[in-house]
């Protein structure tokens, strides 16, 4: 069930919302825990029920090896802990990437292996790992052990089932305990929540509508040029942020309407001035599970520099191919892995220069680096991105389409060798090129939702966050002022009738 459905906002979120508080009251807060955990399986078996007793089965299991974790036995405790963790790598690598090793291998060996059509479990690749994280902290720390509905419904609560974040249980099960639907709560939350569908439903939706076609046209052989390439990319680079920091905070305000905090998930990333710091602010707690579970394993700090370097490399590998069974997300991660080897073995070397780069331009340098990499993200193969990316660096001759040539050449004077007239596909309307820079201004100058909502503490902080930029717009919330409410409502209004629940979640693939 997609959170942007209407299906969702006026059928499923009101009876469970009602459901919880009617059992509560009349039963305890117990049996209204159980409620939410049989939702979140309806909410997870929606569209394929086959899948309930897959995570009902991954769930079970889980459980049953953590409780062999609380054994005094240190040999046994990491005999089971390497089972659970195998297992869950093994149901994460069958129905994800099975296709993708078989694949590779019928290339390279001329074989002719066939895999059955497997259907991709929806969220699968994040309670998988959420799982793993619970059964790590669980054998390396003295904690009781939760009950099997408490462990049930952490894995499965609906927010956050399927794209994150990335919770753990420290963070999460003592929470239910103090679970409370109140009018407080339900503002707030219903606030947030229609936050983040405006910021899917009606931004990165429509930079979709430009961004698609060009990606595709460049998956089909079209030929690219400069202001299509660079708008598409552009486009893609907002779009996917809207659209996934959309669907934190509306689970970020599902979550609150309960009660509960999230953990922070973004921090304004397109703000960065260099690589290091964007993935301290894109997906936080994706970044945290591979700092703390696999970069550190690894030797993290510890060890020397080029050991250093490759395990960050390691990392970034397996943080692109998490996000997917294909080559264009290992590239993508090995992108990044190449930006932070370069920004570390920089901040060691800055240390000796007397010049300090300007912020604007370590700012640029970061933010054009962070969109190629997006280009091989998005698009299907080598040959369509290396087309897009060659033709964002093609300086020599910038096509315009007649229209806009004849308004912009006799602007500037002539067109100094640079531009020329041609029958360009692709190129972006007047206003697109407005959304695109919308989008830009909302991302670099706009106060983000933890700065909108700074005086309600509305997530889980590991660190410093609910930044505000030095220069542009700061806004605050007022849960008592009756212009927010007005506000909400407008916001809510306008997301909800440019919702449109065939356009899913990017991440929902992941």
């Amino acid at each position: 069930m997609l959170f942007n459905s209407f299906q969702f906002i006026f059928l499923f979120l009101p009876l469970c919302i009602l459901g919880f508080v009617f059992i509560k009251r009349a039963g305890g807060l117990s049996w209204a825990l159980s409620w939410l955990f049989v939702c979140s399986l309806m909410f997870y078996g929606w569209h394929a029920p086959q899948y309930i007793f897959l995570i009902l089965s991954s769930v079970t299991l889980n459980f049953l090896i953590s409780t062999r974790l609380m054994l005094k036995d240190a040999l046994n405790k990491k005999m089971w802990l390497w089972f659970g963790v195998c297992l869950n790598l093994a149901l994460l690598g069958y129905y994800k990437y099975a296709n993708f090793f078989v694949g590779n291998m019928n290339d390279v060996f001329g074989s002719n292996h066939i895999v059955p059509n497997i259907l991709l479990p929806i969220g699968i690749s994040f309670f998988t790992f959420q799982q793993i994280a619970y059964l790590v902290d669980l054998s390396k720390q003295s904690q009781k052990l939760p009950s099997y509905r408490d462990y049930a419904l952490f894995v499965t609560f609906f927010p956050q089932l399927i794209a994150g974040p990335i919770v753990h249980y420290r963070e999460m099960i003592p929470q239910f305990n103090k679970i409370n639907v109140n009018y407080s709560n339900l503002y707030l939350g219903l606030s947030i929540f229609f936050i983040g569908l405006f910021k899917k439903a009606v931004i990165a939706d429509n930079l979709a509508l430009y961004a698609n076609p060009v990606f595709e046209g460049a998956d089909r052989g079209e030929m690219m040029s400069f202001i299509p390439a660079w708008s598409a990319a552009l486009a893609y680079t907002f779009q996917i942020y809207f659209d996934f920091s959309g669907y934190s905070d509306m689970a970020i305000g599902l979550a609150r309407m309960f009660g509960i905090k999230m953990p922070e998930n973004f921090r304004s990333p397109y703000r960065s001035l260099s690589i290091i710091d964007f993935w301290r602010r894109w997906h936080i707690t994706l970044s945290r599970f591979l700092k703390d579970y696999l970069y550190i394993p690894l030797g993290g700090n510890r060890t020397s520099k080029p050991r250093r370097y490759l395990n960050l490399m390691i990392v970034m590998l397996l943080g692109g191919l998490w996000h997917g069974a294909g080559w264009s997300f290992i590239v993508w991660g090995a992108l990044h892995g190449v930006y932070l080897i370069v920004n570390h073995t920089y901040r060691h070397m800055g240390q000796c220069m007397p010049i300090k780069i300007p912020d604007v331009l370590s700012w640029f340098v970061t933010f054009v680096s962070c969109v190629v990499a997006w280009v091989y993200f998005r698009a299907t193969n080598f040959e369509a991105a290396n087309n897009i990316v060659k033709s964002m660096f093609d300086f020599k001759n910038i096509e315009l389409s007649h229209s806009v040539y004849d308004r912009v050449v006799p602007i500037v004077g002539g067109d100094y060798g640079l531009f020329s007239r041609s029958d360009i596909s692709h190129f972006p309307s007047f206003e697109m090129l407005g959304m695109i820079a919308f989008a830009a201004f909302v991302c670099l100058f706009w106060t983000n939702t933890q700065g909108f909502f700074r005086n309600n503490d509305i997530v889980l902080r590991s660190e410093e966050n609910n930044e505000t930029p030095k220069r542009g717009v700061r806004v605050v919330w007022n849960d008592k002022s009756f212009f927010w409410l007005l506000s909400t409502a407008f916001i809510a209004a306008i997301a909800i009738l440019s919702s449109n629940s065939k356009v899913q979640f990017i991440y929902f693939q992941f």
